[in-house]
């Protein structure tokens, strides 16, 4: 049943996308002339210990002198986490399995005679969005705006388990000497152990919002510097707010 729902969202999001995107396009048929252009990103988050930069990529229709339909293509980089802290057991204390802190985004279980950590390492997320940017003329050089798109975007997760260090047992769950011990690690050890879990990837439609200026020493070549900022949102997926500062070049026509 999870697997059909997540199906069943995967396709809705897809539809979403469809039908935005048509809509667009049929709106820029009406719009004349454009610009082009791209551009690095400086990106941050609170949501991960780790983050890369990306680029995008802009384009779109001026609908006049106010208002511009804007499309983008956008690398958002790499965001991943620290593993957690492993604290070992007390030798002395029967119950004790350990404990992980400074935990991502997973959950923690318990595994044969210790415990287990399943969660994600990092991120990788790229989207393209479609959506409206308001403009206005400070002088004759310098314009200031605000955009808010529609972002269909989707990210590759890097997945993994971290065994902590257990206790040695047999198959019956009692206590034993190390050498008749049957609870190994995937690794092959009573000690901690890292194993990957290959990767997925997670879907979703969500607002991209964004404000700043365009500088215009010419008619036609501008320089763009924006900041923007997206809360992405998927099923088994971490709630992440990305922002990033961008600086562009692009060519009007």
């Amino acid at each position: 049943l999870k697997w059909l729902k997540i199906k069943i969202i995967e396709l809705v999001m897809l539809t979403q996308r469809l039908i935005t995107f048509t809509a667009l396009i049929v709106i820029s048929g009406f719009a004349h002339a454009g610009f082009f252009g791209g551009g690095v990103s400086s990106n941050s988050s609170k949501s991960f210990d780790h983050r890369t930069d990306g680029f995008r990529v802009n384009f779109g229709s001026h609908i006049n002198s106010a208002l511009d339909l804007e499309f983008n293509y956008v690398e958002f980089g790499t965001s991943s986490y620290d593993d957690p802290e492993i604290l070992p057991p007390e030798t002395d204390a029967l119950d004790d399995n350990g404990s992980f802190e400074n935990i991502g985004f997973g959950s923690v279980s318990r595994s044969s005679g210790g415990l287990k950590y399943t969660g994600i390492d990092s991120i990788d997320t790229f989207g393209v969005s479609g959506g409206l940017k308001i403009k206005k003329d400070i002088n004759n050089w310098l314009q200031v705006f605000a955009r808010a798109s529609f972002l269909a975007w989707e990210s590759t997760t890097e997945d993994f388990e971290l065994y902590g260090t257990r206790k040695p047992e047999n198959d019956e769950g009692d206590s034993v000497t190390e050498a008749n011990a049957t609870n190994q690690t995937p690794c092959g050890t009573l000690g901690t152990c890292r194993q990957s879990l290959g990767s997925k990837k997670h879907q979703a439609l969500d607002f991209w919002y964004g404000y700043g200026i365009i500088m215009k020493p010419t008619s036609w070549i501008a320089i763009r510097a924006e900041y923007s900022i997206v809360t992405l949102n998927a099923v088994d997926f971490p709630k992440s707010v990305l922002e990033g500062l961008s600086t562009s070049l692009e060519i009007h026509f």
